[in-house]
Parts: C-alpha cells; sequence; structure tokens
C-alpha cells in the first residue's frame, strides 16, 4: 500500500543556492524576541506614522489647496484622507513586496 522511504528515490546532485533560500524560509527556528516582534508590528508601525503625518494641518492646506470644496465640509476632507490613507498604506506595503 504505501511505500518504505528507504525504498523512495534520493536525489544526489547539488542543491542551488534558491533551494536553499526557500528551505530555509520555511524552516527558520532561531528569531529573536525583538525581530519577530518588530515583523508582527511592522504594518502598525507604519500605517501609524502615516496616520500621524496625515494628521498634521499643512496636509490640511494642501488637500484644500487641490479641492477646494474641502474648506466647507470637514466630512469631505476627513473622507479625502482617509482615501488617501488606503491608498497610500496599500501602495507602501505592496512596494515593501515587491522589493523582497
Amino acid at each position: 500500500m504505501s511505500d518504505n522511504i528507504s525504498n523512495l528515490p534520493v536525489d544526489e546532485g547539488q542543491v542551488s543556492p534558491q533551494e536553499a533560500h526557500l528551505v530555509n524560509t520555511f524552516f527558520k527556528e532561531n528569531h529573536s524576541k525583538l525581530r519577530s516582534i518588530y515583523t508582527e508590528l511592522k504594518e502598525t508601525l507604519v500605517a501609524g506614522i502615516l496616520f500621524a503625518i496625515l494628521s498634521l494641518p499643512p496636509i490640511d492646506g494642501l488637500i484644500q489647496t487641490f479641492v477646494p470644496i474641502t474648506e466647507k465640509s470637514p466630512y469631505i476632507l476627513l473622507g479625502i484622507k482617509a482615501l488617501l490613507f488606503m491608498v497610500l498604506l496599500y501602495g507602501i506595503k505592496n512596494l515593501y513586496l515587491v522589493r523582497k
């Protein structure tokens, strides 16, 4: 029904650097705790920094220069800032993934 593991074929060729990198990526065990925390919180930190930047008054003035209706309606300004936040966060995340 099943093959004995000792009877299965074995490849005796050299491991390519790409294969070695792939195996090391999947089976890493020794991460420092600080590195692990940084990896998990990276997106949150980026989102927080981006939020802080978009909350600055000069950004409001810049948006009001390009979209004059936002001077009369804070809700439209908030909507544009939320949309800008989402687009920028998506772009930053994908730029990071493309570089990897």
